[in-house]
């Protein structure tokens, strides 16, 4: 009898143990979630102080004839228009950062097309800060791609660039300075917005909140779905880059009508859209 009771003991004790073991288990996962949203809602405050500072340097205060009858202008929603904007370029822009060279390549031909158009308008202050961007980036995309000696943009990084490619694209297409419109703008950041937007309608087809990360970005689905070497996505990817660019800076510098190139944004974004959904179906 005693050893029966000694036994029962033992395994109340056990299960005891066993019982504190998982609620603490359980406690650190709940603890650590608790952290983790903490902490992205700081830095979610935190880029939303940045964009308000960079509001005194740049505001968007009309989106240009879009429509075909005149421009668009923003009034008193430029200053939520423009929080937005930059907290949403600066998301777009870092979530491209998933294979080695394609955040700073990205950024080389953003800057490089917004340079060509400001040595054509004699735009110095933009020309300069344009050049000083493509300086810093051109090595680090030879060290980025190199197996040896090799470094990494991070999350700081594409922050800081990305919120450079935001600001000098808003104060480029505003009137103080204005050496491109606000489709041309669009045109040359066309790759990271088209995947951002993209990728959020993914998530809700998906019914899966739009904040979450996943592998439905542009590059995740080349390397998936057609199984694609990401030396060979990286030139793909740049090559569309340029092109869009060169798209862009053409119709600047031959005045196509702002509402047909921002039509012709849509109709390309549409392609864009329908062949993820496609890749989509067997991620």
């Amino acid at each position: 009898m005693n050893e029966s009771i000694k036994e029962l003991a033992r395994d109340l004790k056990d299960y005891i143990e066993l019982r504190f073991d998982w609620i603490a288990l359980n406690a650190s996962e709940v603890l650590s979630h608790l952290v983790s949203i903490v902490l992205q809602k700081i830095f979610a405050i935190l880029l939303l102080g940045i964009a308000l500072f960079f509001l005194m340097f740049a505001l968007a205060q009309f989106l240009g004839n879009l429509m075909g009858n005149g421009d668009i202008l923003l009034g008193k929603s430029a200053i939520v228009f423009t929080v937005f904007a930059i907290i949403g370029g600066i998301n777009s822009f870092n979530v491209m950062d998933g294979i080695d060279g394609l955040a700073s390549g990205l950024a080389m031909i953003i800057f490089g097309s917004i340079f060509f158009l400001a040595s054509i308008e004699s735009n110095v202050s933009i020309l300069n800060l344009s050049l000083v961007y493509l300086i810093i980036l051109l090595p680090f995309f030879i060290f980025n791609l190199t197996k040896k000696n090799k470094v990494f943009m991070g999350d700081a990084g594409t922050l800081f660039i990305g919120l450079g490619i935001v600001w000098i694209l808003i104060i480029s297409s505003q009137e103080d300075h204005n050496i491109l419109s606000p489709v041309t703008a669009l045109w040359i950041y066309a790759l990271p917005l088209m995947d951002s937007v993209t990728t959020v309608i993914l998530r809700l087809i998906k019914r899966k909140s739009p904040f979450l990360p996943d592998l439905n970005h542009i590059h995740h689905q080349l390397r998936k779905r057609y199984d694609i070497s990401d030396l060979n996505i990286l030139i793909i990817l740049l090559f569309s880059s340029i092109l869009l660019s060169i798209i862009g800076v053409l119709g600047q510098l031959y005045s196509v009508p702002e509402w047909i190139m921002f039509n012709s944004f849509l109709i390309l974004y549409l392609v864009y859209l329908l062949f993820s959904i496609n890749n989509h179906k067997y991620l």
